[in-house]
Protein backbone atom coordinates (compact mmCIF):
# COMPACT_ATOMS: atom_id res chain seq x y z
CA UNK A 1 0.00 0.00 0.00
CA UNK A 2 2.83 2.41 0.93
CA UNK A 3 4.68 1.54 -2.28
CA UNK A 4 1.57 2.31 -4.36
CA UNK A 5 1.24 5.81 -2.79
CA UNK A 6 4.92 6.51 -3.45
CA UNK A 7 4.52 5.42 -7.08
CA UNK A 8 1.50 7.70 -7.49
CA UNK A 9 3.45 10.63 -6.03
CA UNK A 10 6.33 9.92 -8.41
CA UNK A 11 3.97 9.70 -11.38
CA UNK A 12 2.22 12.97 -10.42
CA UNK A 13 5.60 14.66 -9.90
CA UNK A 14 6.87 13.36 -13.25
CA UNK A 15 3.74 14.53 -15.10
CA UNK A 16 3.96 17.94 -13.42
CA UNK A 17 7.61 18.38 -14.39
CA UNK A 18 6.88 17.21 -17.92
CA UNK A 19 4.01 19.72 -18.19
CA UNK A 20 6.18 22.59 -16.95
CA UNK A 21 8.89 21.64 -19.43
CA UNK A 22 6.40 21.43 -22.31
CA UNK A 23 4.93 24.84 -21.46
CA UNK A 24 8.37 26.45 -21.26
CA UNK A 25 9.37 24.98 -24.64
CA UNK A 26 6.11 26.15 -26.18
CA UNK A 27 6.43 29.69 -24.85
CA UNK A 28 10.09 29.83 -25.95
CA UNK A 29 9.19 28.81 -29.49
CA UNK A 30 6.39 31.40 -29.66
CA UNK A 31 8.69 34.23 -28.62
CA UNK A 32 11.67 32.92 -30.57
CA UNK A 33 9.86 33.38 -33.87
CA UNK A 34 9.43 37.08 -33.04
CA UNK A 35 12.88 37.65 -31.55
CA UNK A 36 14.19 39.37 -34.68
CA UNK A 37 12.44 40.66 -37.75
CA UNK A 38 15.37 39.31 -39.75
CA UNK A 39 13.58 38.80 -43.05
CA UNK A 40 13.71 42.17 -44.75
CA UNK A 41 15.18 41.53 -48.17
CA UNK A 42 17.63 43.88 -49.88
CA UNK A 43 16.80 42.52 -53.35
CA UNK A 44 14.26 43.53 -55.99
CA UNK A 45 13.33 46.84 -54.33
CA UNK A 46 11.44 49.25 -56.56
CA UNK A 47 10.80 51.92 -53.92
CA UNK A 48 12.36 52.65 -50.53
CA UNK A 49 10.93 55.54 -48.53
CA UNK A 50 11.60 56.92 -45.08
CA UNK A 51 8.85 58.96 -43.45
CA UNK A 52 9.02 61.50 -40.66
CA UNK A 53 6.61 62.08 -37.78
CA UNK A 54 4.31 64.11 -40.05
CA UNK A 55 4.19 61.21 -42.56
CA UNK A 56 6.17 63.20 -45.13
CA UNK A 57 8.15 60.72 -47.20
CA UNK A 58 11.53 60.86 -48.88
CA UNK A 59 12.84 58.30 -51.33
CA UNK A 60 16.17 56.71 -50.38
CA UNK A 61 17.87 55.96 -53.68
CA UNK A 62 21.40 55.27 -52.44
CA UNK A 63 21.70 51.48 -52.28
CA UNK A 64 24.34 51.62 -49.53
CA UNK A 65 22.01 53.71 -47.33
CA UNK A 66 19.15 51.30 -48.03
CA UNK A 67 21.28 48.31 -47.06
CA UNK A 68 22.42 50.00 -43.82
CA UNK A 69 18.81 50.71 -42.85
CA UNK A 70 17.74 47.15 -43.70
CA UNK A 71 20.67 45.72 -41.70
CA UNK A 72 19.67 47.90 -38.75
CA UNK A 73 16.04 46.77 -38.93
CA UNK A 74 17.04 43.10 -39.29
CA UNK A 75 19.29 43.36 -36.23
CA UNK A 76 16.62 44.71 -33.87
CA UNK A 77 15.70 42.47 -30.97
CA UNK A 78 11.93 42.44 -30.68
CA UNK A 79 9.28 40.75 -28.59
CA UNK A 80 5.76 40.42 -29.93
CA UNK A 81 3.55 42.63 -27.83
CA UNK A 82 -0.08 42.13 -26.88
CA UNK A 83 -0.34 45.91 -26.33
CA UNK A 84 -2.19 48.06 -28.81
CA UNK A 85 -0.04 49.93 -31.28
CA UNK A 86 0.31 53.47 -29.92
CA UNK A 87 -1.12 56.42 -31.78
CA UNK A 88 1.38 58.52 -33.66
CA UNK A 89 3.74 57.52 -36.35
CA UNK A 90 7.30 58.46 -35.40
CA UNK A 91 9.78 57.56 -38.12
CA UNK A 92 9.51 54.55 -40.36
CA UNK A 93 10.12 52.98 -43.74
CA UNK A 94 8.03 51.69 -46.58
CA UNK A 95 9.65 49.26 -48.99
CA UNK A 96 7.95 48.23 -52.22
CA UNK A 97 9.29 45.16 -53.98
CA UNK A 98 9.22 44.20 -57.64
CA UNK A 99 6.37 41.72 -57.02
CA UNK A 100 4.21 44.55 -55.58
CA UNK A 101 4.56 43.49 -51.95
CA UNK A 102 4.96 46.36 -49.48
CA UNK A 103 6.62 46.27 -46.10
CA UNK A 104 5.89 49.01 -43.59
CA UNK A 105 8.01 49.31 -40.46
CA UNK A 106 7.14 52.13 -38.05
CA UNK A 107 8.63 53.32 -34.78
CA UNK A 108 5.90 55.29 -32.98
CA UNK A 109 8.06 55.51 -29.86
CA UNK A 110 11.43 54.65 -28.44
CA UNK A 111 10.48 51.16 -27.32
CA UNK A 112 7.79 50.12 -29.77
CA UNK A 113 7.73 49.05 -33.40
CA UNK A 114 5.00 47.93 -35.76
CA UNK A 115 5.45 46.17 -39.06
CA UNK A 116 3.11 44.90 -41.72
CA UNK A 117 2.98 43.51 -45.22
CA UNK A 118 -0.75 44.00 -45.40
CA UNK A 119 -3.58 45.61 -43.50
CA UNK A 120 -2.89 44.11 -40.06
CA UNK A 121 0.26 45.45 -38.41
CA UNK A 122 2.09 43.44 -35.76
CA UNK A 123 3.14 45.34 -32.66
CA UNK A 124 6.48 44.62 -31.03
CA UNK A 125 8.48 45.89 -28.12
CA UNK A 126 11.90 47.01 -29.30
CA UNK A 127 15.24 46.78 -27.57
CA UNK A 128 17.15 49.26 -29.74
CA UNK A 129 16.25 52.84 -28.94
CA UNK A 130 18.54 54.50 -31.53
CA UNK A 131 16.53 53.37 -34.55
CA UNK A 132 14.25 56.38 -34.63
CA UNK A 133 17.25 58.75 -34.50
CA UNK A 134 19.00 56.80 -37.25
CA UNK A 135 15.94 56.98 -39.50
CA UNK A 136 15.62 60.70 -38.76
CA UNK A 137 19.24 61.18 -39.85
CA UNK A 138 18.62 59.33 -43.15
CA UNK A 139 15.43 61.35 -43.68
CA UNK A 140 17.27 64.65 -43.09
CA UNK A 141 20.17 63.54 -45.29
CA UNK A 142 17.99 62.92 -48.37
Amino acid sequence: MMKLKRNRKNIVLFISLLSIFALSVLSYSIFKQHNKLGSVSKNHITSFKVHNIRLEEKEIKNKSDRNKIIDLINSINITKSPKEIPDGCGYGITITYLNGEKLNVNFPGDTFMSYSTGDNPEGCEVYANTVEDTLKNYYDKN
